[in-house]
């Protein structure tokens, strides 16, 4: 009879992660009414390559962030995002925003990766509160093999906040959409500032 014996385990609560280096333009349109979002930046590979028995942040970041910024806690990764948002106003205090965009990930141990980036959010905005209700997601489409609709990750988002002059605290709510997926995580909660 063979013994099974556990690996032991240090846990490091903290870790830097890519940093990013960017900007937000924001371009107002008279014809519809909307406004445009466009992110624009590059994050240097700063996450150090996780040691041996040791559990580190780094794997609660990917597990919370695989459909937005997935490349920012993945160790020898260099990438560049580009992403085009658009908000709509659909009746007052309503509005619709769309997100499309690609993040090229080069990794020193694979191939260079190339994920579409998409969303589409209903949006309530007023003084007092602020809700959203969507769905944002990334697939890959080339490099490694990819397979669009069985390598990608989707989330149905909800969230709730309060604005205060600048800081708008409140809780949102991811629900990972599909098998893929839910190997990853089932349901996040969190506080927003």
């Amino acid at each position: 009879m063979e013994k099974y014996i556990s690996p032991e385990f240090d846990y490091e609560n903290t870790i830097i992660g890519n940093i990013y280096i960017g900007g937000i333009l924001r371009k107002d349109t008279q014809e519809t009414d909307g406004h445009f979002f466009i992110e624009f930046g590059f994050r240097l590979p700063t996450t150090p390559k996780p040691k041996i028995n040791k559990i580190t942040a780094q794997s609660t970041g990917l597990r919370s962030e695989l459909s937005d910024r997935f490349e920012a806690f993945v160790s020898n990764t260099w990438a560049i995002p580009l992403i085009v948002n658009f908000v709509k106003p659909v009746k007052d205090p309503m509005a619709i925003k769309f997100r499309l965009g690609t993040v090229w990930d080069e990794r020193k141990d694979s191939e260079n990766m190339f994920f579409l980036l998409y969303g589409l959010t209903g949006l309530y905005r007023t003084s007092t509160v602020e809700a959203y209700l969507g769905i944002n997601g990334r697939s890959p489409y080339a490099g490694n093999d990819t397979e669009f609709f069985n390598d990608g990750f989707s989330q149905l988002r909800a969230g709730v906040a309060r604005p205060f002059n600048e800081i708008v605290p409140g809780i949102y709510l991811r629900k990972p959409v599909g098998e893929n997926y839910n190997r990853w995580v089932d349901l996040g909660i969190w506080n927003q500032y």
